[in-house]
């Protein structure tokens, strides 16, 4: 029993895990990390390089945020010039206007990170309209070699657009500068980072795992079908249904999980908007809450679809194990150490779901071929019926009907 459950749990593992990871090579591939923000962009499984740093250093947003990142200990110092020719920099916290540099890095020498990041933003309903002009100014080395690296993020309203340089000591660099008006969104980039994106990511991620999981326990049916009872044949027309049925409930996950998460998203701007004073880290804690239900509602309804065709595999254990693959995978991607990376955080999420689908395989006598049981290889836990019953999977009196292992 144990042996068949680590077979299939290791597969479902190792699927999932390619998965993830094909599907972050794709995102690589298209420059997301240069479109993805929350909240702008509220990706359920997704966040920007620059968008973790700020939000584990307690960053804030709001009607502008601009983001600096580096990957070294150096200190490097950001700095914005608002419509009112003040600049907000580490000598001048905050404006008049609202703007605040709430993060600031490496300044002191036995504070260093080598992930460092600076955050300025502007709270909701705040930032004036005008022209602003962001800048990076090279502070001090404090160590290591130059020239360094770095890369400024700007959201304004809809705008999102990320900026990546070299500077040198002694070296102050225009980043860019832009129009700001109060109100004003593009319609087309307000659906596309709202609406179309978020689901796009999501589902891609989600789906790619579905497919290749269902492909890898239809493969491994296939490789050990003497052990099975043969009325359910795995063949290619039934492996396809299988397959898309699959993808379809996980399109359905996606739809109700990023649907939550979005809403959630929305509604917490909406109140930061409309009640400037609220606490700091009201919007973190409700966007890490709302996001660990979203992941919770995503796992467990694609359980239910990979489990719903699938013989051998019981729908009454399938859904709570995607809702602790769920919750096991959005804690570890919120609550990780600094240094581990989105990707990795999303491939054990996705190793975990995999394996603990794969684990709850449960075989019974019924589902061995006749006469199967006492034709096997000695080292087969399915030798005798007194095995199986101490195992716990000896139902004398089951069939299979419509797929499902039925007890009468």
């Amino acid at each position: 029993m144990l042996r068949w459950r680590l077979i299939f749990g290791i597969g479902g593992a190792v699927a999932c895990l390619i998965a993830s990871f094909s599907a972050d090579q794709i995102y690589q591939y298209f420059h997301l990390s240069s479109s993805i923000t929350d909240p702008q962009t509220p990706a359920l499984i997704y966040r920007s390089e620059i968008g973790r740093r700020v939000q584990l250093a307690g960053g804030q947003t709001g009607d502008i945020q601009i983001s600096l990142a580096w990957n070294n200990r150096n200190d490097l110092d950001l700095w914005c010039v608002e419509p009112y020719h003040t600049r907000v920099w580490f000598m001048h916290k905050h404006s008049l206007t609202g703007g605040r540099l709430d993060v600031d890095a490496n300044a002191s020498i036995m504070d260093l990170s080598s992930s460092p990041v600076e955050n300025i933003y502007w709270p909701y309903g705040y930032a004036p309209k005008g022209r602003y002009s962001v800048y990076v100014n090279y502070y001090a080395n404090h160590g290591d070699p130059d020239p360094t690296h770095y890369q400024c993020r700007i959201v304004a309203g809809s705008f999102v657009h990320q900026y990546s340089g070299e500077i040198s000591p002694r070296q102050r660099i225009l980043v860019t500068s832009f129009n700001f008006v109060p109100g004003f969104n593009s319609i087309q980039q307000s659906v596309w980072h709202s609406l179309i994106l978020p689901f796009l990511i999501t589902g891609s991620w989600i789906i790619f795992q579905t497919v290749l999981l269902s492909l890898t326990f239809c493969a491994l049916l296939v490789s050990f079908k003497k052990y099975f009872n043969n009325s359910i044949p795995i063949t290619i027309q039934y492996a396809y249904h299988y397959i898309l049925y699959a993808a379809a409930w996980a399109g359905i996950g996606v739809i109700i999980a990023q649907s939550f998460y979005s809403f959630i998203n929305w509604l917490a701007q909406l109140v930061s908007t409309s009640h400037p004073g609220i606490p700091i880290g009201y919007m973190p804690f409700i966007l890490g809450f709302s996001r660990c239900i979203g992941w919770v509602l995503l796992f467990a309804v694609t359980s239910r679809g990979v489990a719903a065709k699938m013989p051998y595999l019981p729908d009454r254990t399938s859904i709570p194990a995607g809702i602790m693959a769920g919750l096991i995978g959005a804690l570890l991607f919120l609550y990780l150490p600094v240094f581990v990376g989105d990707p990795t955080r999303r491939m054990l999420a996705a190793l975990i779901w995999g394996f603990l689908i794969g684990f709850l395989f449960c075989f019974t006598v019924d589902e061995l071929q006749p006469g199967n049981e006492s034709t096997l290889s000695p080292g087969n836990p399915f030798t005798t019926p007194q095995i199986l019953s101490s195992a716990g999977i000896l139902r004398p009196q089951g069939r299979i009907q419509g797929g499902k292992s039925q007890v009468r």
